[in-house]
């Protein structure tokens, strides 16, 4: 494996094992270059398509196809005609830095017929450093011209890595990095760690250094560098995006438009490997269901303990962005006619209207929507609950008609009164995803109200 030599103390290289490339990896390439002023360039190592993880799928995108796919991302990400973040970027006057010139993508585990290893990068782009970071080479013997004494010559600088806190938390794992893979990365590397979704930066670094006795070069990358409208986009991943895909939605907010398009064109993501098994988003959707089913349940045990005691214990729904699935799960239960009254669909504004008796102003996804719900509902309702919720499910699709996709606002009216909560997800899960957390996100409050002694 060959790398091209490059000046070590002014490129941050940023490994690209999974795919496909979204706007989350050229966001966390944009932050590296508005932080270190010492950073000129960004190079994206591409993988050759074999996944050294064995945790995950071994086999992925053809390397060609993906180079493509790469450098396409690269060339439209600044174009606001093509890409959601330049439109987001130029509502809030940012200047993009990262741009063809100023990035590239490396391809030299091309010709390697096997998984390639992040510690084989390490060694390779060490061995190839440009001078002056290089040391000149030692005398073959003593008559020959040269420094006196090679040792003292200076080493050149580590390898900048731009990691997010997901993969240092995969280092922990000895069958992902072995104990000779750590040694490499802590003597040649200096990584550049963002913070992912789910994960605290200083806890997985501590946890990773105290359990494998290892001591990181590192530094923190400040994603507060970008504006609040690009932020949400580092919640994406790889696995996040082919799930949208798989589940046929319009991915444009999560990648380049065009490369959007030569993705669908090439019908990437869809089947392959996934044929003999559940894709990844089918696979999704059925531990969530199971999870609302499971929780579903509890709702109905606690119920009927609180019927025995004579307590109240009879409830309806009204159900907006859940599409019925709350009402649906519950009355599948064995014994729900018992508790269950009354399920409300009011998906569409006008019959929310209606319902309300009432225009509506401003937004449907708010708290004040969640609350008049629940009264209008338990007007004409001898329940002596009624759950309500109003939400936005589904990932956004590059235009800015909202920006609450993955918020939901719960309602819940009884004797006492009303009461509101905010959940909050992911905005770019997509929408069955949204609709099955937001429905068991409102029955575990349920429970949670109903066990504070509602």
């Amino acid at each position: 494996m060959e790398h091209q030599a490059y000046d070590l103390s002014k490129v941050a290289f940023l490994p690209l094992t999974g795919n496909p490339v979204g706007f989350h990896h050229l966001l966390l390439a944009e932050c590296v270059l508005h932080q270190f002023d010492s950073i000129e360039q960004v190079v994206f190592l591409l993988s050759n398509g074999q996944h050294p993880d064995p945790t995950k799928a071994r086999s992925i995108v053809d390397k060609y196809i993906r180079l493509e796919l790469m450098e396409m991302a690269l060339k439209e990400y600044i174009n606001p005609e093509t890409s959601h973040v330049a439109q987001l970027a130029q509502q809030e006057k940012f200047k993009l830095k990262l741009n063809p010139s100023c990035s590239s993508v490396a391809t030299a585990e091309f010709d390697v017929p096997r998984a390639v290893r992040l510690n084989e990068h390490l060694l390779v782009l060490q061995k190839h450093a440009l001078s002056p970071a290089k040391p000149p080479e030692a005398p073959q013997n003593l008559n020959d011209s040269g420094p006196a004494n090679s040792m003292n010559l200076p080493e050149p600088p580590r390898v900048q890595l731009i990691v997010g806190t997901d993969l240092v938390h995969r280092m922990r794992n000895s069958q992902i990095f072995s104990d000779y893979d750590l040694s490499v990365l802590c003597k040649q590397a200096k990584l550049l760690i963002a913070s992912r979704p789910g994960y605290i930066g200083e806890t997985e670094k501590h946890r990773l250094e105290r359990s494998r006795r290892i001591s990181l070069t590192y530094d923190w990358v400040d994603i507060h560098r970008l504006p609040d409208l690009l932020k949400p986009l580092l919640n994406l991943s790889s696995t996040i995006i082919r799930r949208a895909i798989q589940a046929h939605h319009v991915f444009t907010a999560m990648v380049p438009s065009v490369t959007a398009v030569r993705v669908a064109s090439y019908g990437l993501y869809q089947t392959s490997a996934m044929q003999i098994r559940l894709r990844e988003w089918e696979h999704q959707c059925y531990v969530l269901d199971q999870q609302l089913e499971e929780t579903a349940i509890q709702l109905k045990t606690l119920l009927d303990q609180r019927a025995d005691q004579g307590l109240t214990h009879t409830w309806a729904v009204v159900e907006t962005s859940t599409g019925g699935k709350i009402a649906s799960v519950f009355t599948g239960i064995p014994g729900a006619s018992r508790h269950f009254l009354e399920g409300i669909i009011a998906y569409d504004r006008t019959t929310q209207e209606r319902l309300l008796d009432q225009p509506i102003k401003g937004s449907v996804v708010s708290e004040k929507m969640a609350q008049q719900l629940v009264e209008a509902v338990s007007r004409h309702t001898n329940a002596d609950f009624v759950l309500g919720e109003t939400g936005m499910a589904g990932l956004p699709e590059g235009k800015r008609h909202s920006q609450k996709n993955g918020q939901c606002h719960l309602a819940l009216h009884d004797s006492n009164g009303v009461r509101s909560q905010l959940f909050q997800s992911n905005p770019y899960f997509t929408k069955k995803e949204h609709q099955l957390m937001f429905a068991n996100a409102a029955v575990t409050w349920l429970i949670q109200c109903l066990e504070q002694g509602t």
